[in-house]
């Protein structure tokens, strides 16, 4: 199974404490609809929750980048590579609780305050 990059933002939402309690999307139901444990989770109930999911992604993550090697050099995959390798190594850094807000961070565009502009969009509308 291919994961879009919508796919992905969308479970980094859903997992993140930060997340709003809005629906994603209309076909999925409210972050506050989700069932909450009773009592919070002990750090091994966490690590045993947690661990299918993130061998799962680890393991998608290395699939990916071995077809990036298979399709041989070219510009794109190359960036696509350089681009994921500063991701790993931004994940890997150690934080105060912050990764995944690090992540967006860097993949993001830098806020424009002239973006009206450069898209042709008056303000009245």
């Amino acid at each position: 199974m291919t994961r879009t990059r919508a796919d992905c933002l969308r479970r980094l939402l859903r997992c993140h404490p930060a997340a709003p309690n809005a629906a994603v999307s209309q076909n999925e139901p409210s972050l506050s609809a989700a069932p909450l444990p009773a009592v919070p989770l002990s750090a091994e109930e966490l690590a045993a929750r947690e661990w299918p999911g993130l061998r799962a992604s680890i393991i998608d993550i290395a699939a990916t980048l071995d077809r990036l090697d298979a399709a041989g050099p070219a510009d794109e995959t190359a960036r696509v590579r350089d681009q994921a390798e500063d991701l790993l190594r931004a994940v890997l850094t150690p934080g105060d609780g912050d990764r995944a807000r690090r992540l967006l961070e860097q993949m993001s565009r830098p806020y424009d305050h002239q973006w009206r502009d450069a898209f042709a969009i008056s303000a009245d509308t």
